[in-house]
């Protein structure tokens, strides 16, 4: 395959003759559910399509990339990535910004609706360190997980994603 690149046509045929050529472009696009497209382009023939089913080795190496920044051992990925084993790679980003959820509603809670615009905008206490919250996984992660795992499992008994 060509990425990016243009091969040439003449009469349905690849060949040598020059008059009537029509030159068609590759392209390459990656995505999470190519239903949504427009149907004569994802219709056998029109698109080559690579599915990747993660190991476990590539899901715990995402992973450690999603937590990279909040301190979360290797061994800690490995046991939430064995805790949820049907999950997608994109569940453990989500786990990731639950955390972050939490920690702005318990930022709001504290400082209180009232003040919420006084401690964001020229603050005398300077900025916010919500950017600093640490993922606990023996608290938090595996609560949030677990009630994000039955948020999805919800979403598709109840055949949400289908009636769109």
């Amino acid at each position: 395959m060509c990425i990016g690149g243009n091969a040439w046509i003449h009469n349905g045929w690849k060949g040598p003759c020059i008059a009537d050529v029509q030159w068609l472009k590759y392209s390459i696009a990656a995505g999470n559910d190519f239903s949504t497209l427009y149907a004569p382009l994802i219709r056998d023939g029109r698109m080559e399509k690579f599915y990747w089913a993660p190991t476990r080795e590539d899901r715990v190496g995402v992973s450690m990339g999603i937590f990279k920044e909040d301190g979360v051992t290797r061994g800690e990925v490995e046991q939430i990535v064995d805790t949820f084993p049907g999950q997608s790679i994109d569940f453990f980003g989500a786990l990731r910004a639950r955390v972050y959820d939490d920690k702005v509603r318990d930022f709001v809670k504290n400082i209180g609706m009232e003040h919420i615009g006084a401690r964001l905008i020229n603050s005398k206490d300077g900025k916010v360190s919500l950017l600093t919250a640490s993922c606990n996984l023996t608290v938090s992660l595996p609560n949030f997980a677990y009630s994000l795992s039955m948020s999805r499992l919800l979403v598709v008994s109840v055949n949400v994603s289908n009636s769109v």
